[in-house]
This record gives structure tokens, C-alpha cells and sequence, in this order.
């Protein structure tokens, strides 16, 4: 039984770990722009614009 290149197994591992990284910041950016445009909405009526 062979086992694998543990270089391969890292690698793999490695590219994983980057690609829940990007997700959580993609997540992150996403909650902040519906937080700003949130809070856009809310404060429109407020403002007095000339």
C-alpha cells in the first residue's frame, strides 16, 4: 500500500484552507455593502438635502 506525497496532501490542504479564507472575506464584504446600503436607506428621509 502506497501512502501519498505528503507535499501533495499539504498543498491540497493549503489551497483549501485559501479558499475558505476568500469566502469568508467575500462574505464579509457582502454583509458590510448591505449594511451601508441599509443604512443609506434609513437615514434618506432624514437628510435634508437642499
Amino acid at each position: 500500500m502506497r501512502q501519498q506525497p505528503h507535499l501533495q496532501s499539504a498543498t491540497a490542504q493549503r489551497l483549501r484552507s485559501w479558499s475558505a479564507f476568500a469566502i469568508d472575506i467575500h462574505v464579509l464584504m457582502l454583509g458590510a455593502a448591505f449594511g451601508l446600503i441599509g443604512a443609506i436607506v434609513i437615514a434618506a428621509p432624514h437628510l435634508r438635502l437642499p
